[in-house]
């Protein structure tokens, strides 16, 4: 794209580039989180807003969290752990589950503390989820709901990625546009 003009790219074109890379559109990633229950409701959260890899996201220990945290702040931690940007308002997202749903779980249970899973995405019965099982849930759901794409963990990070990837480029678009615009000899 270095050789072409900013007039010469359209926002649709842009957005044709950028399709490849997730079967369905971020709105209808957004939608099935909604209609996710809440056993897989956070992870998908996680996903949708740092873009991580689904076994990254599955097999994130407390200890890592708590670790960045303390060494980077909230914001960094999530930063260091997101393929894309993320907004500041939810750095929160992983200390406040691993604090507040996580935690309540695992005293419902009757889990002690020297006893918990290290993961920090737990299913109802607080046990550390597997992609196959996450998978197959988000698959039956997606059938329930008559998607035409099943939607997955990996296809709500390729959505996040390809939606950053059109933000990026349109900000892009603007800035060589306006560069252009105050260069009238290019």
């Amino acid at each position: 794209m270095s050789d072409l003009k900013a007039q010469d790219v359209t926002l649709a074109e842009i957005d044709a580039l950028t399709a490849v890379h997730a079967d369905v559109t971020i709105e209808e990633v957004e939608a099935f989180i909604d209609q996710l229950p809440n056993e897989y409701r956070f992870l998908a959260i996680f996903v949708y807003v740092t873009a991580a890899p689904p076994e990254f996201a599955i097999n994130l220990e407390v200890a890592l969290v708590n670790k960045l945290i303390a060494g980077l702040g909230h914001f960094l931690a999530i930063q260091l752990i997101s393929r894309v940007p993320s907004h500041p308002d939810l750095e929160l997202l992983v200390p406040v589950y691993i604090r507040g749903r996580r935690a309540e779980l695992l005293k419902r249970k009757g889990i002690p503390a020297n006893d918990e899973p290290p993961q920090v995405y737990l299913d109802r019965n607080a046990r550390p989820f597997t992609l196959e099982k996450v998978d197959r849930a988000f698959i039956r759901l997606s059938k329930k709901l008559g998607l035409s794409t099943p939607i997955t963990l990996v296809t709500i990070a390729d959505a996040v990625i390809a939606r950053s990837l059109f933000t990026i480029s349109k900000e892009l678009l603007g800035l060589e546009a306006s560069l252009l615009r105050q260069r009238p000899w290019s």
